[in-house]
Formats: C-alpha cells, structure tokens, sequence
C-alpha cells in the first residue's frame, strides 16, 4: 500500500534515473529503436524505451485520442524464436483477471506490434527505488 501512495513521486525519480540505463542496455535495442515505427495505426505514439530483451524491445507509449500512457512492445519478425503472438493468445484469454488490457496486437513493417494498458513502474523499478532491498513485508 505504500508504495501505491507513492505511484506518482516513483514514477517521476524512476524515469529520471533510469532512461539513462535503459538506453545503453543493448547495441540490439538502438538498432531497434531506429526502425521501429514512430506512430502505431494512428493511435499510439513511441515516447521513450522501457526495456529490452531477447525477444524485442518495450517502449512508453501514449494514446493520441485519450492521452493515456501504454505500453508497447515490439518483436521482429525475424526473430527466431518468436513469441509476441502466443503473448496476445494469452492475454485475449484471460483478459480482466488483473491482467493488462491488450489494446491491439498486429504486424507493421518488420515488426509484431503489441499494445498494453500501462500498469505503473515494473519490479526491478521499484526494487533500485528501494535500493534494491525488499522488506519481508513487501514481498
């Protein structure tokens, strides 16, 4: 509940702190990042990257119609162990259980396209947040 009081203030410390890192995670991600579609099927625009990993990149979005943060993740078509559509198989099927809400998921240019509701700062946030120690309590 306390960090839930603190969201905002998270937030903000977090995407000041760690765009920096997230940057420079990866040669793979800048890459990426230059390719990548700037405006999703008129609706969503990339804002800034989240992550990046194995199977593709993650960016902060926002809706240009309600002005709400989202998600928006990105695998290429390429990829040789694709999973990005088996992701939305799963999302569609348990849509509403405390899950985010799959706004789209499709194919643009050499990309499969997934779009999220935005749930707030992820674990490993709030765990360099904490100065990477959980109270039992937490956990």
């Amino acid at each position: 509940m306390r960090l839930q009081s603190h969201y905002h203030q998270i937030t903000e410390l977090l995407s000041s702190q760690s765009d920096k890192h997230r940057l420079s995670q990866s040669d793979y991600h800048h890459k990426q990042q230059e390719t990548i579609p700037k405006i999703i099927k008129n609706r969503w625009s990339i804002q800034s990257p989240i992550s990046s990993g194995s199977f593709g990149c993650i960016y902060q979005g926002i809706n240009l119609v309600t002005n709400e943060n989202v998600a928006i993740k990105f695998e290429s078509k390429t990829s040789n162990h694709p999973q990005l559509h088996k992701e939305s198989q799963i999302y569609r099927s348990i849509e509403g259980a405390g899950m985010p809400k799959m706004y789209w998921y499709g194919t643009i240019d050499d990309y499969h396209v997934m779009v999220l509701e935005m749930l707030g700062p992820s674990i490993e946030d709030l765990y360099n947040y904490c100065n990477r120690r959980f109270t039992i309590k937490t956990v």
